[in-house]
């Protein structure tokens, strides 16, 4: 029955998901460039912090394991903070994977162009370094709290935050948002290898894990 539960989710999440990619491309699809749709519907800054935050946080509620419970921590021992990070880079990528199988498929199906160039695989990189730093925030926030849902919501209240400071520079003046979240976007490579070296801090500074 738990299996079945854990399934269905998943199968929803993936069904909402898929129809939310297939909206927005069709919403940005005037163009016929991917690398325009992209921008607008994946790399825009809204995007990264409110649609992708939201969906990626439900995938990653879906997918929790018991991290923290003393079973888990008893069974993996000395691997454990090796264990959460790999399965954090096994979710990250099927995400990833998934979601560009999707963009791409729906640019194949719709006979867009299809031109790979620096700026597209520099956004795919800076995307991708985004997702896992939204793991790495959960797992960050996990380790402290020795709560999963004190981890999830995290990110989301993190991310949205930053959307609204992003907003408010928009409103006082265009060109400094633009500046601004280039920049922010551009810093989430660091990042994620910052949360890395945090959560393997953290890890070994935790009595409960020891």
């Amino acid at each position: 029955m738990k299996y079945f539960i854990y399934q269905s989710k998943i199968f929803i999440w993936v069904f909402i998901y898929t129809l939310y990619v297939y909206i927005a491309f069709n919403v940005w699809g005037g163009s016929k460039d991917l690398q325009s749709i992209l921008s607008e519907a994946l790399f825009a800054p809204q995007k990264y912090y409110f649609d992708a935050t939201l969906f990626f946080t439900a995938y990653i509620f879906v997918l929790k394991k018991p991290f923290v419970s003393a079973q888990y921590v008893t069974r993996c021992k000395s691997a454990y903070f090796f264990n959460i990070l790999f399965y954090g880079i096994k979710i990250c990528s099927f995400y990833l994977i998934y979601t560009f199988i999707l963009f791409f498929g729906c640019s194949i199906l719709n006979s867009y162009s299809i031109h790979l160039n620096s700026m597209i695989l520099l956004n795919i990189l800076n995307f991708a370094s985004f997702i896992i730093s939204l793991y790495l925030l959960y797992l960050l926030f996990l380790l402290l709290f020795e709560n999963q849902i004190v981890g999830v919501l995290a990110g989301v209240v993190i991310n949205i935050n930053i959307m609204v400071i992003l907003f408010l520079i928009n409103e006082i003046n265009e060109n400094y948002y633009t500046t601004v979240s280039k920049i922010i976007m551009a810093v989430y490579p660091g990042v994620a290898i910052a949360l890395v070296l945090c959560n393997a801090y953290l890890y070994r500074r935790k009595e409960f894990f020891k």
